[in-house]
């Protein structure tokens, strides 16, 4: 959760200002760029209207409050469907004896990509799967499982997707991502 636009401020999401489902933000106000460097200098391209596309996705309630959900660049394509990592986490995060979570796409020539979870926390892969069967639909559920002792963390915290690997073993299985599963 952000909070509300400062005065002068204006935020939407999906060209809504209130109650718009999660979607692309976009920030107007008088300390908003005027425009990318261009080569005539003119100011304002790169923008439209003076809006400014963060590249960040979140979601606005009836009071205007702003809730930031993640980046756009890290939405998976699964079996058609777009699925932001952070959902799945935030959901996954619910399970007790998870302690941590972090969702990233495994290439999958069927379905785009395939969910791939790395946790840490007390629970087996297979206690883990049970619960991600009751609690999560079949589009949201990961099919890959990798328990780590700690997620990788670069300087200021954030989990380095970029380094959570499965151990070679792992190859992915046969099973498919149909909602049965």
């Amino acid at each position: 959760a952000v909070g509300r636009p400062l005065a002068g401020f204006e935020v939407q999401i999906n060209g809504r200002r209130v109650e718009s489902g999660v979607g692309p933000i976009r920030v107007r106000g008088p300390a908003v760029m005027a425009g990318y460097a261009n080569p005539a200098l003119e100011p304002g391209e790169g923008l439209q209207d003076g809006w400014y596309q963060t590249g960040d996705l979140g979601s606005l309630d009836r009071e205007g409050r702003l809730t930031l959900v993640g980046r756009a660049d890290e939405i998976l394509v699964s079996g058609g469907r777009n699925i932001h990592p952070a959902e799945v986490e935030a959901r996954v995060l619910a399970c007790p004896g998870v302690r941590e979570a972090a969702v990233r796409g495994e290439p999958d020539p069927l379905w785009g990509d395939r969910l791939a979870l790395f946790y840490s926390g007390v629970l087996d892969e297979a206690a883990l799967e049970a619960w991600l069967r009751a609690h999560l639909p079949g589009s949201l559920r990961p099919r890959i499982l990798v328990r780590l002792a700690a997620l990788p963390r670069g300087p200021m915290g954030k989990v380095r997707r970029d380094l959570l690997r499965r151990p070679e073993s792992a190859a992915p299985g046969d099973d498919d991502q149909g909602a049965s599963r």
